[in-house]
């Protein structure tokens, strides 16, 4: 039977064992503890190509004690340090040849603590160094297509090179600065063999404000590519990377989202591209969720995903191609302004005071819309109009600016509109949505979403080195670097360290309990209750606080990955779970450009060191760490697996190591209508996972295998292939095999439900195919705890008794997580004669 593989997830897991308590007496300091964490100011080159070794030379401070050089993600590692000093590294990097493409994170870390993020890019591109002199047109090298060059601008600098070009040859030219952390602001200039400037590219949207242009040569002929400051600033770590290609980018994504635990067929558009390219999604069973979509395969080479997806929790609909598109209440509706001037119309139905909050998601998932959202009367008069969510933003402000410090607090949907509307009369709403600037094309898709206001939070973490956050929640000036500013905590052990946050909350959440999850032995934090004074339809509620992480005096020195984490139960709607958010600021030196910015990195995790002498076990790594080998022990299927439902596979695991280790879990489901999602376990659990397997509603029933393939870091990769029976939540069996009914009068028809598989809810039922003038009178519905329904049949005085005996279709449906399953009894009772019967011991059959 052919497989195809649903879903591939990496999971970091924390073995650890249970913390000692606390000593009252506190021993002497640990020198470790007292000495500064190592810092990374630059990297040379900031690239490595898949595949190959890269000598690189790491500038910094206080580096002569790290023990360990870590990068984020799989396939690149430290294979060798070849010179260590206090301010300089030099090492050996291998990049697998599967390694992901794209920018990464590296830290060092010794025994004073964990570093700040430098980034690097993994790029398939040759990795060139620049050559000075090349002030000057004249002492410009040649750069050839397929290669990337690093180098770095100085203060004044202009850099140049020279490009072969090919008549009707097409090549994409970037620089890559703002994303390798450079806080200056990148041009690029192509110029003609005759010195006439051709195109110029500055900050492209889509490209992170790095600059980036696609251009087709008319003729064979050298041409000039110059990168410079846009006011001529740079400095000593002013890196960037000059990246010339053949190969095609997107700039455009559609739809940006779908319901949960469905399949999304999304397809990546605009840039250079000849069409569209596509690729099935598989969304995980969260509400809520932002999901990063992977590179679309390409036959010129992966090509990177230039947005990312929302997961919906209810109906979707797609923009009808002409007129307004009906979008039903509670529903969400994916759609583009595919040209300049364009204003996509939807009509909702509503109930006289029904209060509605109509929102705009697009800029948070990477779309360049900057959306306006209005609702107007049939005659096109606009009644409420909002383009932006500006107030939210400035109440967020005004909470954390405190004795005017300059506190700068941005959401990635600030450029996203909603309005809250309350429906003046029965009938349908008008809702207009456009960009501001009257602008459109591929890239900019949207999601609307209209309905009852759903309560909802978010929580930004606070790690900017001057603010913290008194106890009244007001803001103000650190005296000292705040805790986690770098992007990592080091903890001293016997100390308390703060970590401040705000949280935005929408519609009546209830309380909200933030906890820190990933702690390490020897750490800890009681969790901290906010209540939201805010209610439905009063927008955004914004309140400050912190969380006290704990660490007792003799807590080893250990390494873990933290994470605050906030959860809510609303009276109305599912429990939420939101991820803090924290942006930490790069350490670069931009040469006082004057038209520098600041450059951060949003993290969702902080990583955490207690500071000490090695790691809990004695042992401090250098480079990659050793191959973890992993056995797969046992996995349990507690049962059949439902049409429309899920079911949990618990894998039990078995590993030597029992530090930290990361596992790549890939799971394939044979069959149509299956897909996958790998759970997490607790930091603090068993070496084992659950793998969720979800079917569709219309899955096909019958036996399925499911192979679990687990792989350690650096091992072997161990698989099992298990079968797991897909059925119906129900079986549907009329008792009566023949009913008996004369024009005028009632016929009784016992139907019994069997629930099959732990489904406990209500089931509809409904007869079809009945002769004309018979009906069923009366309740339908085979409530919870009921084992079926006696349907009352009616036919009319007038009604004519049928030739020939008529076989009914009894259908029952049951209202599953991802749908409702309809399943139609194989035994066909007649009217109005002899019975027809399915063989005896026949299973229905799924709709």
């Amino acid at each position: 039977m052919a497989r195809t593989r649903r879903r591939s997830a990496w999971l970091l897991w924390f073995l650890l064992t249970p913390a000692a308590s606390a000593q009252p007496t506190t021993p002497a300091p640990r020198a470790a503890e007292n000495a500064p964490a190592p810092a990374i100011t630059g990297v040379s080159p900031p690239s490595a190509a898949v595949g190959s070794s890269t000598e690189w030379v790491v500038g910094g401070r206080n580096l002569a004690r790290v023990d360990r050089w870590t990068f984020a993600g799989e396939g690149v590692e430290v294979a060798e340090v070849r010179a260590l000093t206090e301010t300089a590294a030099t090492l050996l990097v291998k990049v697998a040849p599967g390694a992901a493409l794209g920018v990464r994170e590296l830290r060092a870390m010794g025994p004073s603590g964990l570093s700040n993020i430098a980034l690097v890019r993994v790029d398939r591109l040759i990795q060139v160094a620049e050559v000075e002199p090349n002030d000057e047109p004249s002492q410009g090298a040649e750069v050839a297509v397929g290669t990337a060059v690093h180098g770095t601008l100085k203060p004044q600098d202009v850099d140049h090179y020279r490009l072969r070009g090919r008549r009707g040859a097409r090549v994409t030219i970037e620089v890559e600065a703002r994303r390798l952390g450079t806080p200056v602001v990148p041009v690029l200039t192509l110029f003609s063999a005759a010195g006439a400037a051709i195109a110029q590219a500055v900050e492209s949207r889509g490209a992170d404000h790095d600059a980036r242009l696609s251009h087709t040569f008319a003729d064979d002929n050298f041409y000039l590519l110059q990168v410079r400051d846009a006011l001529y600033g740079g400095g000593e770590n002013a890196n960037y990377r000059l990246r010339v290609e053949a190969a095609p980018y997107a700039t455009g994504l559609f739809p940006l989202g779908g319901p949960r635990g469905g399949t999304v067929v999304v397809s990546a558009g605009g840039g250079n591209l000849a069409g569209p390219l596509s690729q099935a999604i598989t969304l995980p069973d969260e509400a809520g969720a932002t999901v990063e979509v992977p590179p679309f395969p390409a036959p010129e080479g992966p090509v990177a995903s230039p947005g990312r997806l929302y997961v919906g929790a209810g109906v979707e609909v797609m923009e009808a191609e002409a007129g307004p598109t009906s979008l039903p209440a509670e529903a969400a509706a994916n759609g583009r302004i595919s040209r300049r001037g364009e204003v996509d119309r939807y009509k909702v139905p509503v109930k006289k005071g029904d209060k509605l909050s109509i929102r705009v998601r697009a800029a948070a998932l990477g779309s360049w819309l900057d959306a306006l959202v209005a609702v107007v009367d049939d005659a096109g008069n606009v009644l409420a109009e909002r383009d932006d969510l500006v107030e939210q933003e400035v109440q967020r402000n005004q909470v954390l600016a405190a004795n005017q410090a300059p506190v700068v607090v941005t959401t990635p949907d600030a450029a996203d509109a909603r309005l809250d509307y309350e429906a003046p009369a029965d009938g349908f709403l008008n809702v207009e949505v456009a960009d501001r600037f009257g602008e459109g094309g591929p890239e900019y898709a949207y999601r609307l979403e209209v309905g009852p206001d759903r309560p909802d939070f978010k929580i930004s973490l606070l790690l900017d080195p001057t603010i913290s956050v008194a106890n009244n929640g007001r803001a103000r000036r650190a005296r000292s670097t705040a805790p986690g500013s770098t992007g990592a905590l080091n903890l001293k052990p016997g100390t308390t360290t703060p970590v401040n946050f705000t949280l935005s909350a929408e519609g009546k959440t209830g309380p909200i309990t933030l906890s820190v999850e990933g702690l390490p032995p020897g750490a800890s934090a009681q969790p901290v209750v906010v209540r939201p004074a805010g209610g439905a339809n009063r927008g955004a509620q914004v309140n400050a606080g912190n969380i006290n992480i704990k660490v007792d005096a003799d807590a080893p020195a250990r390494r873990a990955e933290v994470r605050v984490v906030g959860r809510a139960t609303p009276e109305q709607g599912p429990p939420l779970v939101r991820t803090a958010l924290g942006t930490i600021p790069l350490e670069t030196n931009s040469g006082g450009s004057p038209t520098a910015r600041p450059v951060g990195r949003v993290l969702a995790s902080l990583p955490m060191r207690i500071l000490g002498e090695g790691d809990a076990d004695g042992t401090a790594e250098v480079g990659p760490p050793l191959p973890v080998a992993v056995k797969l022990k046992e996995i349990a299927v507690s049962g059949p697996l439902l049409q429309g439902g899920r079911l949990d596979l618990a894998v039990q695991l078995e590993t030597p190591r029992r530090d930290f280790a990361a596992f790549k879990v890939e799971v394939e489901t044979g069959g149509k209508g299956l897909a996958s999602q790998v759970v997490p376990p607790a930091p603090d659990g068993p070496p084992a996972t659950v793998v969720r397997i979800l079917a569709a509603v219309d899955a096909v029933p019958g036996n399925r295998e499911v192979t679990i393939r687990v792989q350690g870091a650096g091992g072997e990769p161990v698989s099992r292939t298990i079968a797991v029976v897909v059925r119906p939540p129900i079986v549907v069996r009329p008792r009566e095999l023949a009913v008996s009914i004369q024009p005028g009068g009632t016929a009784k028809l016992w139907v019994g439900v069997e629930r099959i598989g732990g489904f406990a809810g209500p089931v509809d039922l409904r007869v079809g195919d009945l002769p004309p003038g018979v009906r069923v009178v009366g309740p339908s519905g085979v409530k919870a705890d009921e084992e079926g329904r006696e349907l009352t049949l009616s036919m009319a005085a007038d009604a004519a008794m049928p030739a020939a005996p008529a076989p009914l279709k009894i259908t029952g449906t049951a209202r599953m997580p991802r749908g409702p399953v309809r399943v139609e009894a194989e035994i066909r009772p007649s009217i109005g004669g002899g019975a027809m019967m399915a063989p005896a011991g026949a299973m229905p059959r799924s709709m």
